[in-house]
Protein backbone atom coordinates (compact mmCIF):
# COMPACT_ATOMS: atom_id res chain seq x y z
CA UNK A 1 0.00 0.00 0.00
CA UNK A 2 1.33 3.33 -0.95
CA UNK A 3 1.18 6.40 1.81
CA UNK A 4 0.02 9.86 0.71
CA UNK A 5 3.62 10.97 0.69
CA UNK A 6 4.77 8.14 -1.59
CA UNK A 7 2.02 9.29 -4.30
CA UNK A 8 2.65 12.40 -4.23
CA UNK A 9 6.14 12.00 -4.69
CA UNK A 10 5.37 10.05 -8.50
CA UNK A 11 2.62 12.38 -9.12
CA UNK A 12 5.72 15.62 -8.93
CA UNK A 13 7.25 14.01 -11.68
CA UNK A 14 4.16 14.19 -14.21
CA UNK A 15 2.14 16.96 -12.83
CA UNK A 16 3.28 20.53 -11.87
CA UNK A 17 3.00 20.68 -8.45
CA UNK A 18 2.25 17.17 -8.06
CA UNK A 19 -2.02 17.77 -8.36
CA UNK A 20 -4.22 19.04 -11.31
CA UNK A 21 -5.05 22.08 -9.21
CA UNK A 22 -2.64 24.07 -6.38
CA UNK A 23 -5.83 23.80 -4.16
CA UNK A 24 -5.75 19.95 -3.96
CA UNK A 25 -2.05 20.90 -2.21
CA UNK A 26 -3.57 19.89 1.48
CA UNK A 27 -1.61 22.86 3.66
CA UNK A 28 -2.44 20.54 6.89
CA UNK A 29 -1.23 17.50 5.94
CA UNK A 30 1.55 18.98 3.39
CA UNK A 31 0.48 16.44 0.47
CA UNK A 32 -2.59 16.26 -1.75
CA UNK A 33 -5.35 13.74 0.04
CA UNK A 34 -5.63 11.18 -2.33
CA UNK A 35 -8.59 8.61 -2.41
CA UNK A 36 -9.26 5.20 -4.05
CA UNK A 37 -12.78 5.42 -3.94
CA UNK A 38 -15.81 6.85 -2.80
CA UNK A 39 -19.43 5.34 -1.81
CA UNK A 40 -22.22 7.81 0.03
CA UNK A 41 -20.61 10.23 2.77
CA UNK A 42 -17.42 8.66 2.97
CA UNK A 43 -14.40 8.23 0.75
CA UNK A 44 -11.40 5.88 1.20
CA UNK A 45 -7.81 7.37 1.35
CA UNK A 46 -5.13 4.97 -0.63
CA UNK A 47 -4.16 4.25 2.78
CA UNK A 48 -7.14 2.42 3.26
CA UNK A 49 -8.57 4.60 5.75
CA UNK A 50 -12.14 5.93 5.78
CA UNK A 51 -13.19 8.91 5.80
CA UNK A 52 -16.44 11.54 6.17
CA UNK A 53 -16.43 13.21 2.65
CA UNK A 54 -16.14 16.84 3.59
CA UNK A 55 -15.60 18.48 0.40
CA UNK A 56 -18.26 16.94 -1.61
CA UNK A 57 -17.14 17.67 -4.76
CA UNK A 58 -17.01 21.69 -3.57
CA UNK A 59 -20.88 21.27 -3.49
CA UNK A 60 -20.95 19.48 -6.83
CA UNK A 61 -21.33 16.47 -4.86
CA UNK A 62 -24.03 16.75 -2.35
CA UNK A 63 -26.27 13.78 -2.79
CA UNK A 64 -22.92 11.65 -1.86
CA UNK A 65 -20.77 9.58 -3.90
CA UNK A 66 -21.45 6.46 -6.04
CA UNK A 67 -25.27 8.04 -5.67
CA UNK A 68 -27.88 5.66 -7.90
CA UNK A 69 -29.59 8.64 -8.98
CA UNK A 70 -26.45 10.07 -10.49
CA UNK A 71 -25.18 6.57 -11.46
CA UNK A 72 -28.07 6.13 -14.14
CA UNK A 73 -27.87 9.98 -15.05
CA UNK A 74 -24.20 9.32 -16.11
CA UNK A 75 -25.12 6.05 -17.65
CA UNK A 76 -28.00 7.62 -19.79
CA UNK A 77 -25.58 10.51 -20.92
CA UNK A 78 -22.67 7.65 -21.60
CA UNK A 79 -25.17 6.23 -24.04
CA UNK A 80 -25.52 9.27 -25.46
CA UNK A 81 -22.31 9.46 -26.72
CA UNK A 82 -20.08 12.10 -24.25
CA UNK A 83 -22.28 14.50 -26.70
CA UNK A 84 -20.99 17.57 -24.07
CA UNK A 85 -20.07 20.13 -26.90
CA UNK A 86 -23.60 20.14 -27.73
CA UNK A 87 -27.18 20.86 -26.87
CA UNK A 88 -29.39 18.35 -26.14
CA UNK A 89 -32.88 18.25 -24.87
CA UNK A 90 -31.69 17.23 -21.48
CA UNK A 91 -30.76 20.68 -20.90
CA UNK A 92 -33.80 22.61 -21.83
CA UNK A 93 -35.40 20.10 -19.52
CA UNK A 94 -33.04 20.62 -16.58
CA UNK A 95 -33.58 24.21 -16.77
CA UNK A 96 -37.60 23.67 -16.92
CA UNK A 97 -36.93 22.44 -13.58
CA UNK A 98 -34.92 24.75 -11.70
CA UNK A 99 -37.20 27.93 -13.55
CA UNK A 100 -40.14 26.00 -11.76
CA UNK A 101 -38.17 25.33 -8.42
CA UNK A 102 -36.42 28.36 -7.51
CA UNK A 103 -38.80 31.38 -7.55
CA UNK A 104 -36.46 33.83 -8.59
CA UNK A 105 -35.24 31.96 -11.84
CA UNK A 106 -36.66 33.28 -14.99
CA UNK A 107 -33.96 31.69 -16.97
CA UNK A 108 -30.47 29.51 -16.44
CA UNK A 109 -27.36 29.09 -17.83
CA UNK A 110 -25.34 25.65 -17.16
CA UNK A 111 -21.35 25.92 -16.71
CA UNK A 112 -18.90 22.92 -16.86
CA UNK A 113 -17.34 24.40 -13.77
CA UNK A 114 -17.72 26.35 -10.93
CA UNK A 115 -14.61 28.65 -12.24
CA UNK A 116 -16.54 29.38 -15.79
CA UNK A 117 -19.89 30.48 -14.21
CA UNK A 118 -18.09 32.80 -11.45
CA UNK A 119 -16.02 34.08 -14.40
CA UNK A 120 -19.86 34.72 -16.45
CA UNK A 121 -21.39 35.54 -13.26
CA UNK A 122 -19.20 38.65 -12.63
CA UNK A 123 -19.06 39.76 -16.14
CA UNK A 124 -22.97 39.79 -16.10
CA UNK A 125 -23.16 41.45 -12.65
CA UNK A 126 -19.98 44.29 -13.99
CA UNK A 127 -22.31 44.86 -17.36
CA UNK A 128 -25.65 45.26 -15.24
CA UNK A 129 -24.51 47.85 -13.19
CA UNK A 130 -21.79 49.15 -14.55
CA UNK A 131 -19.46 48.67 -11.62
CA UNK A 132 -15.75 47.26 -11.53
CA UNK A 133 -15.58 46.37 -7.95
CA UNK A 134 -16.21 43.10 -6.60
CA UNK A 135 -16.56 41.53 -2.75
CA UNK A 136 -13.99 38.66 -2.57
CA UNK A 137 -13.88 36.84 0.71
CA UNK A 138 -10.07 35.79 1.46
CA UNK A 139 -9.08 31.85 1.75
CA UNK A 140 -12.49 31.00 0.30
CA UNK A 141 -12.01 29.30 -3.25
CA UNK A 142 -14.50 31.60 -6.09
CA UNK A 143 -13.78 30.31 -8.93
CA UNK A 144 -9.77 29.65 -10.46
CA UNK A 145 -9.30 32.64 -13.33
CA UNK A 146 -7.28 36.00 -13.01
CA UNK A 147 -10.70 38.05 -12.38
CA UNK A 148 -10.88 36.40 -8.56
CA UNK A 149 -8.09 33.85 -7.93
CA UNK A 150 -6.01 35.70 -5.63
CA UNK A 151 -4.35 32.79 -2.85
CA UNK A 152 -7.11 30.44 -2.83
CA UNK A 153 -6.07 29.42 1.11
CA UNK A 154 -4.77 31.08 3.94
CA UNK A 155 -1.24 31.23 4.74
CA UNK A 156 -0.16 27.51 6.56
CA UNK A 157 0.74 29.76 9.84
CA UNK A 158 -2.89 30.65 10.41
CA UNK A 159 -4.24 27.16 11.04
CA UNK A 160 -4.63 26.95 14.57
CA UNK A 161 -2.04 24.25 14.68
CA UNK A 162 0.75 26.60 14.03
CA UNK A 163 0.10 29.56 15.76
CA UNK A 164 2.40 30.52 18.74
CA UNK A 165 -0.08 31.63 21.14
CA UNK A 166 -3.87 29.91 20.04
Amino acid sequence: MITQREQWERAKKLLPGGVNSSTRLNQAIGTPFYVSNGKGSRVTGIDGHEYIDMCCAHGAGLLGNAHPAIDEALKKAAGMGYVNSFETVFHEELAAYVVDTVACADKVRFCSSGSEATMHLIRACRGYTGKNKIIRIEGHFHGYHEMIYIGGQPPKSEFPRNRKNP
